[in-house]
């Protein structure tokens, strides 16, 4: 806000009470005047250019004091102001004044408290669950059972199969053949000594029963499969953006 004084000066003239009075035939006179007031109760104050020039004087001072707490009404160091048009730290000083502002850029203000000091900041655009941070929940299984029936059968009877038999020893081979061999002392005994191989090539065809019990198993064992990218979210409340600046000087 602002006032321009004004200089005031006296009138000063060659006759200050001569006066030039027209009379009702048209004729003029100039004639000296004086002062007739009577008795003065009061004698006031002069108007003169010494006390025009004072009041404005007295009136500028007050001006510049009001000026002076306006500029203090309107910003303050560490004042924030918002707006959708203060781009610039020049237009932010024109209106509010101050040397200096901080633009704050991406946060959103919040109030101070017991949990939050003044100048204080923190939070996050995106944020990931921790294995702390999530809900408690179970996952559930379905109960189930395996059951094995009663279950019996054979082999078939036509089970032929041989035993082969490596370093045998035969003398005179024949079926029913006797033959002499040597025992123990020098004698000799003869003896009727069957095919040792043929013996081992006789069939022996044969089968396997088998039998089994019914049984059931159950339980609810088991494990679910993973579900989930375990990428980041997004933390931000509704917003609007706007230029936020802060006085610093």
């Amino acid at each position: 806000m602002a006032f321009s004084k004004k200089t005031w000066l006296d009138r000063i003239a060659e006759y200050p009470t001569r006066r030039r009075l027209r009379k009702s035939d048209g004729s003029e006179e100039l004639v000296t005047v004086a002062r007739e007031e009577g008795t003065i109760s009061q004698e006031g104050d002069a108007f003169s250019a010494a006390n025009m020039n004072d009041l404005e004087e007295r009136v500028s001072n007050e001006f510049d004091a009001l000026n002076k707490k306006m500029e203090l009404v309107r910003s303050h160091v560490g004042m924030i102001v918002q707006s959708t048009t203060l781009d610039t730290e020049a237009k932010v000083i024109a209106i509010y004044g101050g040397t200096s502002w901080s633009k704050v850029e991406g946060r959103f203000l919040l109030g101070t408290s017991s949990s939050y000091a003044v100048n204080s900041i923190g939070g996050e655009a995106a944020h990931t669950l921790t294995t702390a941070e999530m809900p408690s929940h179970t996952h559930g299984l379905n109960g189930h059972t395996h059951s094995i029936p009663e279950l019996s059968g054979s082999t078939s009877v036509a089970g032929s199969h041989v035993h082969n038999s490596k370093d045998y020893y035969t003398f005179n081979s024949g079926n029913g053949t006797r033959g002499i061999i040597s025992v123990s002392g020098g004698s000799a005994a003869n003896l009727c000594l069957a095919d040792i191989m043929d013996i081992m090539h006789i069939t022996g065809n044969h089968n396997h029963n088998v039998v089994t019990n019914q049984s059931t198993t159950g339980g609810n064992s088991g494990s679910t499969s993973a579900n989930g990218s375990g990428n980041a979210h997004n933390n931000m409340p509704p917003y609007k953006a706007v230029y936020i600046w802060e006085r610093t000087t």
